[in-house]
């Protein structure tokens, strides 16, 4: 967790999330090539300023970059706690990105969710380590965004399961 980065900008999480999964694939499977930089991940991504990724066309996107490693983007929606273990254990899979609703920024002090585009704010996502009987244990990559001396305002890096899976 010490070697992920966080995000440099606002609306960067998914990419940041995206390039974390999978420098951490690399490492682990000693493939150097399969850590993407940044800026790649959001071209894949269609990144926009203030507006943030597309995430839609995300996994077949990254397919174009990652499959000759013998990898490729998958999606699962409302997985639950069982399969998301099966994923974070699997060796061949990258650690799991959960997208958590806007309500988890609620709970970041001195942190104002805005209203995205159309008045939908932009999910939030997160990288899953560990999930165990009380909690997830997770990285979030606001983690040293919006954390100053004068506020603290450190979001949480480990939540209770039942709250994780209500956001």
């Amino acid at each position: 967790m010490s070697e992920f980065a966080p995000r440099q900008s606002e609306n960067t999480c998914l990419t940041r999330a995206i390039q974390n999964v999978l420098a951490d694939l690399a490492r682990r499977h000693e493939v150097p090539d399969l850590a993407l930089d940044h800026e790649t991940i959001k071209d894949i991504c269609d990144y926009q300023p203030g507006v943030g990724a597309i995430a839609e066309p995300l996994p077949d996107a990254l397919d174009t970059e990652i499959e000759d490693y013998g990898y490729r983007g998958h999606v699962e929606t409302e997985i639950g706690k069982s399969r998301l273990n099966d994923i974070i254990e699997a060796e061949d899979c990258s650690l799991p990105i959960a997208e958590l609703s806007e309500s988890y920024l609620h709970h970041v002090e001195e942190y104002d969710v805005q209203a995205g585009m159309y008045g939908r704010a932009i999910p939030h996502t997160v990288v899953v380590f560990t999930v165990n009987h009380d909690e997830v244990q997770f990285f979030d990559p606001y983690e040293d965004f919006y954390t100053t001396p004068e506020n603290g305002g450190a979001p949480p890096s480990r939540l209770q399961k039942s709250q994780f899976f209500q956001w």
